[in-house]
């Protein structure tokens, strides 16, 4: 460990710099309490069509075929994840313009609760309660498990969508776990019981991401991760339009124009307040909490 280090706390969770978001994640807590009513529903809207789905199928090698279209799942899964975290999550190819405001502090918006901000904040999904994030990403792919059930005749391939769909509802809680792993914190067993037979992320996969910014995406099981980096390089080789992470994009910008270490960032939307840190390596240290 640092001098630095040892002085200062590294940024972790918006609740331990101080703040207060006014949602947790997506939608709004007042959602979020309805939903966890009602969740025995919500567990039967997402079983029922897959094991109608499987009762439909043809008997010979039933199993067999429902065990590969599962593994299959756990790809596809992490590869929705992937592209997520490029295009909403990161926010990869933005055209954003970084911005100050008449206190020199960099303008940081917060659009999704404790989720924003991961980059400055590595451990934000602590914050962030795992029926809320199974409960929103429900709600969302239910809506496309119907058309799944209207639209597609062919059972596997039905069966393969509704089982991704489950895997990307998971990809949150085991991003967080893996997190909470990482700092040697505890960890629910039957989310130990899914990583240790391979569902879900180890941390040396995910710190990888950590450290170059730009690649290594996938929040579920980063079974995609050399899928996913063969297409951004290519894509990048081949229209000259490369990735960024625009919060560690910010930083360095922010460090250059005013010749400083010490970067003030004011946080605007679900979370307000301003708060000023510095890097040590891949790591953002608190020189200051919220004020």
């Amino acid at each position: 460990m640092s001098e630095s280090e040892k002085q200062y706390p590294r940024l972790s969770t918006f609740r331990e710099a101080g703040f207060i978001s006014k949602k947790q994640w997506i939608l709004p807590d007042w959602l979020i309490r309805i939903f966890k009513w009602i969740s025995p529903l919500i567990v039967i809207g997402v079983m029922i069509p897959i094991i109608l789905t499987i009762k439909k199928m043809k008997r010979p090698y039933l199993w067999p075929k429902v065990i590969i279209i599962f593994i299959l799942s756990l790809f596809f899964g992490d590869l929705m994840s992937s592209i997520a975290h490029v295009t909403f999550v990161d926010n990869a190819y933005s055209d954003a313009v970084f911005r100050t405001d008449e206190d020199d502090y960099m303008i940081v918006p917060v659009l999704y609760g404790y989720s924003s901000g991961h980059h400055y904040f590595p451990s934000n999904w602590k914050d962030i309660d795992d029926s809320t994030s199974w409960l929103t990403l429900t709600f969302f792919t239910l809506f496309f498990t119907f058309f799944a059930v209207i639209l597609i005749d062919n059972k596997a391939i039905r069966l393969l969508i509704l089982f991704t769909y489950f895997m990307v509802a998971l990809a949150p809680i085991s991003h967080k776990y893996m997190h909470e792993r990482h700092h040697n914190r505890p960890v629910p067993v039957w989310v130990d019981c899914i990583y240790y037979t391979g569902g879900f992320m180890g941390s040396g996969k995910h710190v990888k991401h950590h450290e170059n910014d730009i690649y290594d995406w996938g929040l579920l099981n980063g079974y995609s991760d050399s899928f996913m980096n063969f297409i951004i390089k290519s894509y990048c080789q081949w229209k000259n339009v490369c990735p960024i992470e625009l919060m560690s994009e910010n930083f360095t910008k922010y460090e250059e124009k005013f010749q400083t270490d010490v970067v003030k960032m004011r946080f605007t939307g679900d979370i307000e307040g301003r708060i000023k840190c510095k890097r040590d390596g891949h790591h953002l240290l608190l020189l200051e909490g919220n004020h």
